[in-house]
């Protein structure tokens, strides 16, 4: 389990009444100097998309082996064929928010059942991001909620919840740009 070398054991019994293994233990150094590469180049990672107009109302996006459609700037129907870039950041959010924040109540040994996050968001002046007239096109609010059942102390649940969104690059950017208002509601 922790990568020393298993090179066998006695067959028989010791007089001592103890039967006896054989371990080359595993040399800590090469796995430290590993684990210090690993980081130096994630610290150097950059991540990559690329878009392609596809049509006047949208893009496709590539990223790694993934690509995605998004649609026009901005909409206020209810259904469109692709969501807004906007949405997409903010969903972006979400999701980054509810997959770390199951994973870490996991890593903390807590029991946390139907997680959910809910992202709004606000721009200073929509009528600026499509072009109508001038004025700031940028996010002023962002509003989210996270939603979650647990039998665990509260404050563990939060505690973990905070270090999520602590950690967050996705949080920590857009709180630099605008208002950003969080809580966690427990159930």
């Amino acid at each position: 389990m922790v990568g020393h070398e298993f090179l066998g054991s006695l067959g028989t019994i010791a007089a001592d009444g103890f039967q006896r293994h054989f371990v080359r233990r595993h040399d800590t150094r090469e796995e430290t100097t590993a684990l210090e590469k690993d980081k130096a180049q994630a610290r150097e990672y950059t991540w990559r998309t690329r878009a392609r107009s596809t049509g006047s109302l949208k893009s496709s996006v590539y990223c790694r082996n993934f690509h995605f459609e998004t649609g026009q700037p901005a909409s206020f129907e209810e259904k469109d064929a692709h969501p807004s870039g906007i949405e997409y950041l903010l969903g972006a959010l979400a999701g980054s928010l509810s997959t770390a924040f199951a994973t870490a109540s996991i890593a903390a040994g807590l029991e946390v059942d139907d997680i959910e996050v809910t992202v709004k968001g606000r721009l200073h002046n929509v009528l600026a991001h499509l072009g109508l007239e001038k004025g700031d096109p940028s996010l002023s609010l962002i509003e989210m909620t996270g939603f979650a059942s647990s039998f665990d102390e509260a404050q563990e649940v939060r505690q973990v919840w905070e270090d999520v969104c602590e950690r967050s690059p996705i949080l920590a950017t857009l709180k630099k740009c605008c208002e950003v208002k969080a809580r966690l509601a427990l159930t």
